[in-house]
């Protein structure tokens, strides 16, 4: 394959790994912005077992805490009444793991490259991501901020 067509496929899967981060961040942004967590990778806790992202810090935490939250639901088994849902039944939230994901790819992807314009869409996102702390906003808050900065700027 020659280094035109490499550059034309790398070229061709940016722009659609773009659109499907953009399309999945404004579907995800008004449920977070509802009190969904999860978009913003703030509470390492809500993260489904399939989020192993090698640049996730928060990975050997979550194993150890889901694999304790797993421990104290079985010993409970049988306290629980049958129509209440395990805790790790509602954990979880595969499309803001897939958004990780595909801004991750699109951040490769912009550097294979050599692309250096700013996206907005993507660095508000990464933006958001960074802010971490006791008194930073919470995720809905940074979900309704980033709502609100998309649209003023289409």
């Amino acid at each position: 394959m020659s280094r035109s067509k490499r550059f034309e496929k790398r070229e061709l899967r940016l722009e659609q790994a773009k659109d499907e981060f953009e399309v999945l961040l404004r579907a995800c942004l008004p449920e977070a912005a509802r009190g969904r967590l999860g978009l913003f990778d703030q509470y390492d806790t809500v993260h489904t077992t399939a989020h192993k992202l090698p640049h996730d810090r928060h990975m050997k935490r979550m194993n150890r805490i889901n694999a304790s939250l797993n421990l104290i639901e079985e010993e409970r088994e049988d306290v629980r009444p049958a129509e209440m849902p395990s805790k790790g039944e509602n954990r979880g939230w595969p499309e803001a793991d897939h958004l990780r994901e595909l801004a991750a790819e699109v951040v490769a992807l912009k550097e294979r490259a050599v692309e250096t314009d700013p996206w907005l869409p993507l660095d508000a996102y990464l933006r958001a991501c960074n802010v971490k702390g006791k008194n930073a906003p919470g995720e809905p808050r940074l979900a309704m901020l980033l709502q609100q900065e998309l649209k003023i700027s289409s």
